[in-house]
């Protein structure tokens, strides 16, 4: 080259090993809230996320058991028994059952309970405004507008607690989905 040139620069590549100096540092949370999360997360007072799920689904199958002995109410229940045995299997079975299939399988069926659930309610407000025909004595009307409203209210509580359910496991199943 031209030693009077200005445009000469000599260039040198090194060999540089990619060390990472924080090895051995335990890998870090991204920062703000992410909706993938792994079903052993902790999410409250120190138990895994997947728990927290079969405890709410436990505590939905006593709920609708007391609607169905306060008010022959026993659709919900039925469906509940189900989702929480597949739950379960899911929770204390995870080397056969915690995979991205379960999971979608799971959250469908949870889907499905809260349509179910939704319309149920829909149906219990129109039939407590139809509950009392001509020739009913008071007591069987009154009884059978109290038996709805327990219906709608638990209806209520119980669609609020499985849509807790839903995102929660919507996040697990996010999470299988990203790291599949």
């Amino acid at each position: 080259m031209n030693p009077d040139s200005c445009a000469s620069v000599d260039l040198e590549y090194v060999h540089v090993e990619d060390e990472n100096p924080n090895e051995n540092e335990p890998a870090r949370l991204r920062a703000g809230f992410e909706w993938a999360a792994e079903p052993d997360e902790i999410l409250i007072a120190g138990v895994p996320t997947k728990f927290i799920m079969f405890g709410l689904s436990c505590f939905l199958v006593i709920l609708t058991l007391s609607l169905w002995i306060a008010s022959t109410h026993y659709s919900y229940f039925i469906w509940l028994v189900f989702a929480t045995l597949y739950m379960g299997l899911i929770v204390f079975l995870p080397e056969y059952f915690s995979n991205i299939i379960s999971f979608a399988l799971n959250f469908i069926y949870w889907i499905a309970y809260c349509i179910f659930t939704f319309i149920g309610i829909i149906l219990d407000v129109v039939r407590r405004g139809d509950s009392c025909s001509s020739g009913m004595s008071k007591e069987v009307c009154d009884a059978n507008r109290h038996g709805y409203m327990l219906a709608i209210c638990f209806g209520c509580a119980d669609l609020l607690i499985a849509g807790v359910i839903m995102i929660l496991m919507f996040r697990m199943l996010n999470y299988y989905y990203i790291n599949r």
